[in-house]
């Protein structure tokens, strides 16, 4: 079964734009696709390489608890509060199955 094309719970994410910072993105990104901006600065969780021998790429995770709504998610998105129950039932039931997005959840678990 491959989770290509299918509906899936997932946290904001994005790329890093040519020159800006990893904290500027993520405030830019939670903003783009949420419609959210976070009052405070986001706290950075870890940051890992997702395909080690494969490519460069650096995945940063970070989290935040004060969100403001100052505006409406990109198209094709729909916004959830999930507990940490619920989201490591979506995970059981593969609803939320992205390695990345798992990582960031359980280190946010483990460290906060």
């Amino acid at each position: 079964c491959s989770p290509s094309n299918k509906k899936n719970y997932e946290f904001p994410m994005g790329w890093i734009d040519n020159k800006e910072s990893p904290l500027k993105t993520v405030m830019r990104e939670l903003q783009e696709e949420t419609g959210f901006m976070t009052s405070s600065d986001p706290k950075k969780l870890i940051n890992f390489y997702p395909d080690t021998g494969r490519n460069d790429r650096t995945c940063y995770c970070f989290y935040t608890t004060k969100l403001k709504k100052i505006g409406i998610p990109e198209k094709g998105i729909k916004i959830f509060f999930k507990s940490r129950e619920q989201i490591k039932k979506l995970i059981y039931e593969k609803k939320f199955n992205s390695s990345t997005h798992i990582a960031a959840f359980y280190s946010f678990i483990n460290l906060v």
